[in-house]
């Protein structure tokens, strides 16, 4: 759900990129190319000169594409012609094993001079609108303002309601740019990235517990006493590179993910699961079973353990009448690193109510529980080290929440991650699927009365989003 190619900022032809996705099992991708969308079909790209295509990259693409990629020589020079999002999805596209889906990545500096004189990096994802957004900044808009106006856009795109995306991308990059407010104000945004590259920098004394899950818990604490919907939580790799050494580090290929239950492998069934709040985020460690009981108010969690890896699960709460207390902490500018002002939440947001070591757990909402997630962490490091990354390989379900028994009123049980047309339980079972796969993102074929979410690997049946 978040990668890009030489369409923009990425170092892989378009169908390299999706090549290599496709060969390690995915089953689903959308290019989100920064402020574009790739249907000019006479945009090209010079190869061996400054700032152009590295000429062992271009081999490798006629090595492997030979008979189907466009060049010319002008003035000595090689020119190769990028391929459209059209011409790469009719290239790749499988009924029932592989999926390209349209997308771009709005990019926006924008003015926040009471916290941040030199502005912020506002970046969103919108996935399943074939064309391309505008991104401008009206002059005057602050970052609760363009987030906004950039769904607005999404929303105008012509796209039915559920049948497409918007994200917030990676807030704590370049530095803690986007805060929980933005989304608090703005719940029509249900998602966000929890997991991407992080960032070089590292938060000041006295913010140590502003981290990544602090921002979702905090945003899903007010929601929820607000009668908003839940956000949900996404794991992409936001990938630039493709080949090592680069590759294995943050902005590299296969370092985060989701897996998402869907009936069947279309843009459409995929967005709905999606909006339905059917997959769980991961950076490695995967779920064979996520199941929330809402006459229960119990959340499971099965994992689908290695061998030789221990595995610990948290399920994690927000209590109805949690402190809302906000401090502040200045964080300087020091070289690079630009000034912030950090927002400091409570203790009480995001607390560990259950902590198990092992394969599987459950837990069993409190009556003045707001919501509970689960967070799985395995023995294995992460893929890399850097702030606001996970050190271990972990996973994250989505927040599950019931109306009437946390107090709130019943038009609240809309932000549940559960579908509004269940009152048991939600059931995934890959299993059930022959010939469908889900991208690192789980699917099946269609709800049970009984309903979790199965991740059991079938051969062939392994459907991966990025």
């Amino acid at each position: 759900m978040h990668m890009h190619s030489y369409w923009s900022d990425g170092n892989a032809f378009p169908e390299q990129a999706a090549d290599m996705y496709r060969q390690a099992g995915y089953h689903f991708l959308a290019f989100t190319e920064h402020n574009a969308f790739a249907a000019d079909t006479n945009r090209w790209r010079a190869v061996a000169v400054s700032g152009g295509i590295p000429q062992t990259r271009f081999d490798d693409y006629v090595a492997a594409f030979s008979n189907e990629v466009v060049s010319k020589v002008e003035g000595g020079v090689t020119n190769v012609r990028l391929k459209t999002y059209a011409e790469v999805k009719a290239r790749f596209d499988a009924a029932g094993r592989f999926l390209v889906m349209p997308g771009q990545e709005i990019t926006q500096t924008v003015s926040a001079p009471e916290a941040h004189p030199a502005g912020v990096q506002l970046h969103m994802n919108a996935m399943n609108i074939p064309a391309a957004l505008p991104y401008g900044v009206p002059g005057g808009y602050t970052p609760t303002q363009m987030i906004g106006y950039n769904a607005a856009l999404a929303a105008a795109s012509g796209v039915a309601p559920q049948r497409f995306t918007v994200a917030l991308n990676h807030p704590f990059w370049v530095f803690c740019d986007i805060v929980p407010q933005n989304l608090i104000d703005r719940p029509e945004i249900r998602f966000f990235e929890v997991c991407n590259g992080g960032s070089s920098y590292a938060l000041p004394a006295g913010a140590e517990n502003y981290t990544c899950e602090k921002f979702w818990d905090s945003v899903n604490a007010f929601r929820r006493i607000q009668g908003e919907p839940l956000l949900f939580a996404l794991g992409t790799d936001d990938a630039h590179h493709y080949v090592a050494p680069e590759m294995n580090y943050a902005d590299g290929f296969g370092s985060a993910w989701v897996e998402v239950r869907s009936p069947e492998l279309t843009p459409e069934a995929i967005t709905a699961a999606l909006h339905a709040g059917d997959f769980y985020a991961t950076c490695g460690v995967l779920l064979e079973d996520v199941a929330f009981t809402a006459a229960s108010r119990t959340l499971r969690v099965k994992v689908q353990a290695a061998e030789g890896v221990t595995y610990r699960i948290c399920f994690i709460a927000t209590k109805r009448n949690f402190n809302q207390t906000v401090s502040y902490v200045s964080s300087p500018a020091n070289g690079s690193q630009p000034a912030r002002t950090i927002p400091v939440y409570s203790d009480e947001v995001g607390q560990a109510v259950k902590t198990v070591d092992g394969t599987e757990a459950s837990y069993q909402m409190a009556s003045d529980d707001l919501y509970v997630r689960a967070r799985v962490e395995s023995s294995l490091p992460g893929k890399f080290t850097r702030n606001f990354y996970p050190a271990v390989q972990t996973a994250w379900t989505q927040p599950y929440a019931v109306a009437e028994p946390v107090g709130l009123t019943p038009a609240s049980e809309s932000s549940s991650a559960l579908p509004s047309s269940l009152n048991t339980q939600t059931r995934l079972d890959k299993q059930g699927v022959p010939g469908l796969a889900l991208g690192l993102v789980g699917y099946s074929s269609a709800w049970s009365d009984t309903a979790s979410f199965s991740t059991k690997r079938l051969p062939g049946l392994l459907f991966l989003c990025l």
